[in-house]
């Protein structure tokens, strides 16, 4: 933090120096072309280009615009540009021209450093206000407890699923609910934040979201049946390992269904997980700790809905 700030004040000092130079060679400038052209008012053009200097680069550079501006009059207000004589009409010329340089930089400067405050303000308040919808959107995206996505981050996600290739597994942790009545809601919590820990550890932490209460969806893009079943196993031996732990006498077991296909339309997703939902019912009959995958098959899907088990959730 301390570096940046000496960074920041680096930045600025060298902003200011290159300001006082800048506008100090743009007054000389004019100056200079105002002298050979040997302009009746040369006043107009040096005001012009001392508030434009001021204006971009602020007091400091307006004061040493000021002083350009200042000992040019002096040098053409003078008799036998002496800088010392002055006739008594100069002297009163001199002598406003020299209020109204010092004015104009004050008020033009003071206008500057306002205007530099307040957009360093707005900079600041936007930069908080991202970050704040940034960690609103991940709060209102990420479920508190597990630290995985959740539904409303599905929803968001659905339409990106279209025309993909993908593995829409459903997991369920098996009697869950009598594990919550017999340890307790604590042990329930921590369980279900390990859960989502080990679905995290065996795929990409995007393609998994708590989908229930006790009920986890994986939608794996892209990703090979080898790589896919490669993640099933590490699946398996995350959920070993936590058996292994202070869990062994809680009974800690699940059932997983998946299936394979293409989203080729906006009704396909939802299908697919319905059918992960008829393959995870089949892992469970088959004994705890199974995961029980097929292909997607719209033939099989309609008869599903026929038998009146359309009826999805998203």
């Amino acid at each position: 933090m301390e570096e940046r700030q000496m960074r920041l004040k680096l930045k600025r000092k060298q902003r200011l120096v290159w300001g006082m130079f800048s506008s100090a060679a743009v007054m000389l400038i004019v100056a200079a072309i105002v002298y050979v052209l040997k302009l009746p008012t040369p006043e107009i053009l040096l005001m012009t280009a001392l508030v434009t200097s001021t204006a971009i680069y602020g007091l400091s550079a307006g004061v040493t615009g000021g002083i350009v501006f200042i000992g040019y009059i002096m040098f053409a207000y003078s008799t036998d540009h002496s800088f010392i004589h002055y006739k008594d009409e100069e002297i009163l010329r001199l002598v406003v021209t020299v209020a109204a340089v010092m004015f104009t930089v004050f008020v033009i400067g003071k206008l500057k450093s306002l205007y530099s405050s307040t957009l360093d303000r707005l900079t600041r308040a936007n930069q908080i206000l991202e970050m704040d919808n940034s960690l609103l959107k991940e709060a209102a995206e990420t479920d508190s407890l597990t630290g995985v996505m959740n539904r409303f981050a599905f929803r968001r996600d659905y339409e990106s699923y279209e025309h993909c290739d993908v593995h829409v597994m459903r997991l369920d942790l098996d009697d869950f609910k009598n594990i919550n009545e017999k340890f307790g809601r604590s042990v329930g919590d921590f369980i279900l934040k390990n859960a989502g820990a080990v679905l995290e550890g065996a795929f990409e932490k995007h393609a998994c979201y708590r989908y229930g209460a006790d009920e986890f969806l994986v939608v794996a893009v892209n990703m090979s049946g080898e790589s896919f079943m490669k993640s099933v196993r590490e699946l398996s031996k995350g959920f070993d390992e936590l058996r292994n732990t202070d869990l062994a006498a809680v009974g800690l077991n699940y059932s997983a269904g998946y299936v394979h296909g293409v989203v080729e339309n906006h009704d396909d997703l939802r299908l697919m997980l319905r059918a992960a939902e008829e393959n995870l019912n089949r892992a469970r009959k088959t004994g705890k700790n199974k995961v029980v995958g097929s292909e997607y098959s719209r033939t099989i899907i309609k008869k599903l809905r026929k038998q009146g088990n359309g009826a999805m959730r998203k």
